[in-house]
């Protein structure tokens, strides 16, 4: 604690990956860590299922390397890397519960 104020760690975002995109999810307070557990495994393994860019109330942006093993339709010439910016969205717990409940 500074100067009597107390810190607080949230919100608090959890990040994954699906086929090599990547997302997080975000929890507003201690009451929805366990809930953003579990959407950051389901989503990890059935992403598909439900549509983060609609739901997203945030982004991050991140670098993508990609080499000749990785992806030879990117790079020409062997031992090229490239280098690609991207955005991933991040969604709320809140906003995960409420999709489902209203599905």
């Amino acid at each position: 604690m500074m100067n009597g104020k107390k810190k607080s760690i949230f919100p608090y975002d959890f990040y994954s990956e699906h086929k090599g995109w990547r997302f997080a999810v975000r929890a507003m307070n201690k009451n929805e860590l366990i809930d953003a557990m579990f959407w950051l495994s389901f989503l990890t393994l059935y992403r598909e299922r439900i549509n983060l860019l609609f739901l997203c109330s945030d982004k991050f942006h991140y670098d993508m390397q990609y080499t000749e093993s990785g992806s030879a339709e990117i790079c020409m010439r062997q031992g090229a890397r490239m280098h690609v910016k991207m955005v991933g969205p991040i969604v709320d717990v809140q906003t995960l519960n409420d999709a489902v409940k209203n599905k």
